[in-house]
């Protein structure tokens, strides 16, 4: 088994001077790892603390940003798609009066705005189909 403190009493020059004296080889500049004693072990600790809460305060400010960012992205998502959707189908929405005007003779229903301009035309629902004398005579027949 091999010793834990080679030349543990002497002084650091006779130490070295013995190290190498006794060494197969010595290599300048090798990284290896040294166990940390009891006082650096609690630096450490307190650095990792330290560390985590730094990550978490950043994390936090980061959720921040990015529910921002988020926010101000989706507005841009959404008016890109109502672009989208106004370039393909050639109408925007809108709100206002709608008149159903049936027309009998062809079956069909059309929807007109109050500038009098057909926004569209659809069959004539069956309950929609039963005209009455009173309509007839409001059209002007």
């Amino acid at each position: 088994m091999m010793e834990q403190n080679l030349f543990a009493g002497m002084e650091s020059a006779a130490r070295r001077s013995h190290l190498e004296a006794e060494a197969y080889k010595v290599v300048e500049g090798e990284p290896y790892d040294r166990p940390l004693e009891d006082g650096e072990l609690d630096e450490r600790k307190n650095a990792l603390l330290t560390t985590l809460e730094k990550m978490d305060s950043l994390g936090d400010e980061k959720k921040e940003v990015m529910a921002e960012f988020k926010y101000r992205l989706d507005a841009f998502k959404k008016a890109l798609g109502t672009l989208k959707l106004e370039l393909r189908t050639g109408h925007t929405r809108s709100v206002g009066t709608l008149y159903y005007i049936p027309d009998y003779d062809a079956r069909r229903m059309g929807l007109y705005t109050d500038e009098g301009t057909l926004i569209s035309s659809r069959g004539l629902l069956p309950e929609e189909r039963q005209q009455n004398v009173f309509m007839r005579r409001s059209a002007g027949e």
